[in-house]
């Protein structure tokens, strides 16, 4: 069901990310929007669970204007074999598509750091079989600065994970994640 599909992507698109940009008719929009989000939705032939809670991606995909050139795009770029990894996953679209491109001789690695984003991510990959993903719940920065664990504090409490606390490690990019021992290396 996606409910602005019968028009040209230019105008759903229009639509969503112009005319619903004024903060009182956004709230409303987002409001009724998280309203007809289905908990399934078959999107590019995958079939992806749902966050019923995210009027942004979710609302998009399920009005049909989310990202259509660029899933277009990333579909033709991948090829069987290759190994992927979509760092900040969310529900796992991309990490769907590219585990059913690459194939069983690839590999998708999904790094999200939101823990209820990597259930659905699972979800999804039960769903449509795929068993070339593996999903870390982590978060990924270019820095292990004070400045970007403090920006990160902020988007946890944002995602109602507040007091949560991170580990960064070095691993040739600098991941977070609430679930190493406190004895893991530092860099």
């Amino acid at each position: 069901m996606r409910l602005l599909s019968w028009m040209p992507p230019s105008a759903a698109t229009f639509i969503y990310s112009v005319c619903l940009k004024p903060k009182p008719v956004r709230a409303v929009a987002q409001w009724l929007v998280k309203r007809i989000i289905p908990s399934r939705l078959t999107v590019d032939g995958i079939v992806l669970v749902m966050n019923q809670d995210d009027a942004i991606v979710c609302g998009a995909l399920t009005l049909g204007c989310y990202e259509t050139f660029p899933r277009r795009l990333f579909r033709d770029l991948l090829k069987p074999g290759m190994t992927v990894v979509d760092v900040g996953a969310n529900i796992g679209l991309y990490t769907a598509i590219a585990a059913g491109r690459v194939g069983p001789a690839g590999r998708v690695i999904a790094v999200e750091p939101e823990g209820r984003n990597c259930r659905l991510i699972h979800q999804t990959l039960e769903l449509n079989r795929f068993t070339n993903v593996e999903v870390v719940q982590a978060a990924v920065s270019d820095s292990c600065s004070s400045t970007r664990r403090t920006r990160l504090t902020i988007a946890s409490s944002i995602a109602g994970q507040a007091g949560r606390s991170y580990r960064w490690i070095s691993i040739g990019w600098t991941i977070c994640s609430p679930s190493w021992p406190s004895s893991a290396p530092t860099s």
